[in-house]
């Protein structure tokens, strides 16, 4: 296993379809309970390599995807939303952080004035990666489960 630094960081293209099948194949029932933006399936696998206006990157060790983020859409304020997850065995390893700073960083070159995102109230992990950033807990989710967060540039 590769070290955070040691992964490759790119964009999902096409021809990562199968990655993404079997990174979700891996996801124990845990993640799944805190990462679960959309059903993990073949037609989803597909979207997410699907070139789009949204900005998905993975990282990869060797031919095997480890986590993958994405940021799309816009608020009322112009900021996109963005998700993240990470395989169980690579959690807590900086990779989450990694694909935080590049998402952060794609967004301030599209000149987005910031990005937001939803957490589980108890996902005290991911939390303390957000509020690392700078992420910014602006109260309850509209389901009152979730913790909303900003980040403004």
């Amino acid at each position: 296993m590769g070290a955070p630094e040691d992964l490759t960081y790119r964009p999902m293209r096409p021809d990562d379809t199968d990655a993404v099948l079997a990174y979700f194949d891996g996801l124990s029932e845990r993640t799944r309970h805190f990462f679960h933006p959309h059903p993990f399936d073949d037609e989803n696998a597909r979207r997410i390599c699907r070139p789009s206006d949204a900005y998905r990157i993975g990282a990869f060790d060797g031919g095997h995807l480890v986590g993958y983020a994405w940021f799309d859409g816009a608020d009322e304020e112009g900021m996109a939303g963005l998700g993240i997850g990470v395989v169980d065995d690579r959690q807590g390893e900086g990779v989450g952080m990694a694909l935080m700073r590049r998402l952060i960083d794609e967004a301030k070159r599209r000149d987005l004035p910031g990005l937001w995102l939803t957490t589980l109230k108890d996902n005290e992990r991911a939390q303390r990666l957000y509020e690392d950033l700078g992420f910014v807990n602006v109260g309850e989710w509209k389901n009152g489960r979730e913790w909303h967060y900003k980040l403004r540039f």
